[in-house]
């Protein structure tokens, strides 16, 4: 069955930027497989049938999204950071917010849904680990992605902008810890909106293996404090 939405505020988050040929264009530039762009298009269809929260649902009681502009966002500003190969390149405000004198097992910087830098500690991918952002995991390390991602854990199901994640996200975090590998050392993700109506549509993969044990730390930041933004 499919239900008629008739929210204003619904109507208007549509017929912005966030639209099913969005999603479809999203998938075709990133040439994802065919099961995640599936996976998109059934995040759609969750998304379309699903009404946007209101102030009577529990969650949102004291949020009304009334105001919010949708049409002020836009997917795919492209960020003023450039990618860098060594921490040390960073902008010194962002090499503070990794503590770059404490220990790692990886750390990760994505801004607007690109990959500006990346590390893994060599010991730590000796034991199999692997770290890297979920679009790359998708493609190669399909068996480990496909039967987690959107199945469990934050399914399109659970709330109108989880459906809204499954249809638009564009990268996000995976790591995958092996059976009885116990990393010492946290790794740690920063999620960042960078431009004037950016966004930020991130999704975290975690598989950790019987008996594994792994900590990671993920912060979603704003590289200016004056620009508008958005984080589903």
């Amino acid at each position: 069955m499919t239900t008629t939405i008739t929210n204003t505020d619904d109507v208007l988050i549509q017929t912005g930027i966030f639209t099913k040929e969005a999603a479809e264009f999203r998938s075709a530039k990133l040439n994802e497989p065919q099961w995640l762009a599936e996976k998109r298009r059934a995040g759609w269809t969750v998304f379309e049938e699903t009404p946007m929260p209101t102030l009577s649902d529990e969650p949102w009681r004291r949020t009304s999204l009334k105001k919010v502009k949708w049409n002020k966002f836009a997917l795919d500003v492209a960020p003023s950071l450039a990618r860098v190969d060594k921490l040390a390149d960073l902008p010194e405000d962002i090499r503070h917010m990794f503590d770059e004198d404490r220990a790692a097992a990886g750390r990760m910087l994505i801004v607007n849904g690109q990959i500006i830098y990346q590390e893994l500690d060599p010991a730590v991918a000796e034991l199999g680990v692997i770290y890297t952002d979920l679009q790359t995991a998708a493609r190669e390390h399909t068996d480990l992605v496909q039967p987690h991602l959107m199945n469990k854990g934050v399914p399109p199901s659970d709330s109108k902008f989880a459906a809204l994640n499954a249809a638009l996200w564009e990268n996000g975090t995976f790591i995958y810890v092996p059976k009885e590998v116990e990393i010492e050392h946290p790794f740690h993700t920063i999620v960042m909106l960078d431009g004037e109506g950016a966004t930020s549509i991130h999704r975290t993969l975690i598989v950790a293996d019987v008996y594994a044990n792994v900590n990671y730390i993920e912060e979603n930041a704003s590289y200016s404090r004056d620009n508008l933004g958005l984080n589903v």
